[in-house]
């Protein structure tokens, strides 16, 4: 087996350009015609580096450019020697190395965050340290070796910063401790949004030393401190059903309650603004805000997660315009019915005619609602919906006729279930009475209406 490379002169010697041969180990010279190389060109291994197993870098080499290796799939081992200074971004990525060691003589590493593998760092190394999981450059938090992940890990004393996604490949890592110097932590590091098909919770404790004056958890929620008594919500890391969120917090961070679980959120008057995805990939099912609760239907994941995605969106704490677009189908269930009274109650952003339109269309497919509603029994529906005036003088003896199985639709023609029937004619399900709705609306009837007769009229 042999093998060439292609080189271009730089200011101090030579770069290597290209590789071209066959062999599974690589030397790279340490001069050619009498030069030294000084660096390993972008994708220099990009035609010819498949089948190779090992490549070493010689100590006359100062620079790995970006994507130096990219796509040596075969290649499982890469000696550095001492003398390379700077590794470029995405130098190691799609090859087969699960770890590098990085000498002394290294100081700088592009987006090391995204290596691929286990970086392990010289003792000696002026600028950067390692404690076998975490790589720390100028007291701050830039890398992990996701391999290495522990179950807990403390952020040792003296940090005070982390970088972004430092977290990203460090699926078992369950519990994490921020120290008392820690002041800077990145929206969203703390969770994998990366990865949709992990099974893996991922970091779901959070301590911070008590000392520390900027970050503190309450109620399993990690707080920043904004200043002026106001906080930031940076995580949710409970398993509760319910989130509490503290009444001084102005803003929920960006995927602070990323895959928390929770299906019920009070969000405070005092938040004023809210991250992009702070609820992503949760059976959320209510939001309530100071102005109205928002309802989320759980039957349908794919309409859910766009639901969900537009919370903070175009500046806003819930940007309804997706939501409207839903209420304007015909297509008539409980779900679009609980969605229609949220939206009715809660009106920011809706136009009187808008509302006024939604709430006559509902108006006028009643008695579809109530017979769907006698079907489940469910009654705190039925509540709302008196409390939103859907129960009149004109209609109550209708539906109640409905709650009992009888066909009572005075019009020529009406919709169940989606289908155009004609008045009088079975719906061929064989309902039965449901008496728990059928007694809800008789009281109702009796207690809040005045209707002794049963109105047919248009």
């Amino acid at each position: 087996m042999s093998y060439e490379f292609d080189y271009v002169t730089c200011a101090d010697g030579l770069r290597v350009t290209s590789y071209h041969g066959d062999a599974a180990c690589v030397e790279i010279p340490d001069e050619i015609g009498g030069l030294p190389v000084r660096a390993v060109g972008t994708h220099a291994f990009y035609e010819d580096g498949l089948f190779i197993e090992r490549i070493h870098v010689p100590g006359t080499v100062r620079v790995i450019e970006p994507a130096a290796f990219e796509l040596c799939l075969s290649l499982t081992k890469l000696v550095l020697e001492e003398g390379v200074e700077q590794i470029g971004a995405g130098a190691f990525h799609a090859t087969g190395l699960e770890e590098v060691f990085i000498p002394a003589s290294v100081r700088q590493i592009d987006d090391i965050a995204g290596a691929g593998c286990s970086l392990l760092i010289d003792e000696c190394n002026p600028v950067y340290t390692s404690d076998g999981f975490g790589i720390y450059r100028e007291q701050a938090l830039v890398c992990v070796n996701g391999s290495r992940a522990p179950v807990f890990y403390e952020i040792p004393e003296g940090t005070k910063a982390v970088a972004e996604d430092v977290f990203l490949d460090s699926e078992l890592l369950e519990q994490v401790k921020l120290p008392a110097s820690l002041a800077e932590l990145p929206e969203g590091v703390l969770v994998n949004i990366h990865d949709p098909f992990s099974l893996h919770r991922g970091i779901h404790q959070i301590q911070v030393s008590g000392n520390n004056p900027v970050f503190f958890t309450d109620h399993c929620t990690l707080y920043r401190r904004a200043g002026h008594g106001r906080l930031e919500l940076v995580r949710y890391f409970g398993g509760e059903q319910a989130a509490e969120i503290s009444g001084e917090t102005v803003r929920i961070c960006r995927e602070a309650f990323f895959r928390s679980g929770v299906r019920r959120v009070i969000i405070p008057a005092s938040v004023k603004e809210i991250g992009a995805d702070a609820f992503l990939e949760n059976p959320l099912e209510e939001a309530v805000f100071q102005d109205g609760t928002v309802f989320f239907p759980q039957s349908d994941s794919y309409l859910l997660k766009n639901l969900l995605k537009q919370f903070g969106q175009n500046g806003k704490l819930y940007d309804f315009s997706t939501y409207d677009e839903i209420l304007q189908e015909k297509h008539l269930n409980l779900n679009r019915v609980r969605m229609a009274c949220s939206r009715l109650e809660y009106g920011t952003g809706f136009s009187g005619g808008s509302h006024a339109l939604l709430w006559a269309s509902l108006l006028g497919r009643m008695e579809e609602v109530i017979q769907m509603i006698a079907e489940q029994n469910d009654l705190s529906l039925l509540e709302r919906l008196a409390g939103q005036g859907f129960l009149t003088d004109q209609n109550i003896d209708r539906l109640i006729r409905a709650a009992n199985g009888e066909k009572t639709e005075p019009y020529p023609f009406r919709r169940l279930n989606g289908k155009v029937q004609r008045s009088g004619q079975s719906d061929g399900t064989g309902s039965e009475v449901h008496r728990e709705t059928l007694a809800w609306l008789m009281d109702y009837k009796n207690r809040h209406l005045k209707t002794e007769t049963f109105d047919f009229s248009l």
